[in-house]
């Protein structure tokens, strides 16, 4: 049975995906230090960052600074995460391992923080559905419909700026516009 593409929609903004221990934040060198949080749970609260060449690791250790933003995002998967997408996987990111995932996530970010604009981006790069082509936003509050792990960056970032996070569909690179 083929789910429809609204299915992985569904999945990022409910965090419908399967529920089991993964770093909060993206682990660059390894997960030693890493806070373990259950996926899907809707637990708000930071991650302790991974020690050491995390880009995101600094805006993952603040408070938040808003109870609401608006974020857009880049979506980038690899192989090992099929069963999240229940089918419905990128063939971009059925083909790639989670190095080059990570390489790719950590080139989108160096983009944004040259001042490229995240929608060319999300419609190069982006696998998620939802938003890759539309451009659109998505609106982050602590009780919103999306993986803990989005909100927890999404409500730690200012205006402009820009992190990695990782859930169970890959790597979020997350842009702060409102």
């Amino acid at each position: 049975m083929k789910l429809a593409p609204s299915f992985l929609v569904c999945a990022l903004l409910l965090g419908c995906g399967p529920k089991h221990e993964k770093p909060v934040v993206a682990p660059w060198k390894g997960d030693e230090g890493v806070k373990k949080a259950p996926v899907g749970d809707g637990t708000p609260g930071p991650g302790k960052p991974a020690a050491g060449g995390d880009p995101s690791a600094e805006i993952l250790s603040r408070e938040p600074v808003t109870n609401a933003a608006k974020v857009k995002h880049v979506l980038v998967g690899w192989a090992a995460l099929a069963p999240a997408y229940r089918g419905e996987m990128d063939p971009r990111a059925a083909a790639r391992s989670q190095a080059e995932a990570q390489k790719l996530a950590r080139m989108v970010l160096e983009r944004l923080q040259k001042g490229e604009k995240i929608e060319a981006i999300m419609a190069e790069i982006s696998e998620d559905p939802g938003s890759a082509q539309s451009g659109d936003a998505y609106d982050v509050a602590p009780g919103a419909r999306l993986v803990p792990e989005f909100i927890q960056l999404g409500l730690r970032l200012n205006v402009g700026e820009a992190g990695i996070v990782e859930t169970v569909y890959g790597y979020h690179v997350i842009q702060r516009v409102g």
